[in-house]
């Protein structure tokens, strides 16, 4: 596990010095729309790890007063249970950051690093928080 969050710290250190071409109000452009698909969640800890998996629908817009809008629904598969978030955001550059205390590092090349604007304060209190390196990817069929 701690390899792999010393990975994604590097790249999110890293990679935007390398590629800077892109503006950064373009960066959030890929991800931009609605997004269906599958969600896989894997969690791991001190006593052990979990897999989840759900159906997923994500919608990320940009509202008439310049903030990011971010609607989220899923289904688990084991319980049939539906969750739904909806968070208003600011960007600022290559970061948003969203009123419930998250923020999205907006990467070159439709990636990003999301967790709370404050970790060193969970960490401090020793409770759990929420890390994600993700990226954009289609499938076309020939």
């Amino acid at each position: 596990m701690n390899k792999g969050l010393i990975t994604c710290m590097f790249i999110n250190l890293v990679h935007p010095v390398l590629d800077d071409s892109q503006g950064d109000g373009e960066r959030i452009t890929p991800f931009l729309g609605t997004w269906k698909g599958r969600s896989i969640t894997k969690r791991s800890g001190v006593y052990g790890s979990t897999l989840s998996e759900a159906d997923t629908v994500a919608v990320l817009d940009i509202n008439d007063q310049g903030q990011v809008v971010q609607d989220i629904s899923s289904t688990s598969d084991v319980k049939n249970v539906t969750t739904n978030v909806h968070w208003v955001g600011e960007m600022s550059k290559n970061l948003v950051t969203f009123a419930e205390g998250y923020q999205m590092t907006l990467l070159p090349g439709g990636m990003y690093m999301g967790c709370p604007c404050d970790v060193a304060k969970s960490v401090a209190e020793l409770k759990s928080f929420h890390l994600e390196f993700c990226w954009t990817e289609t499938r076309t069929h020939i």
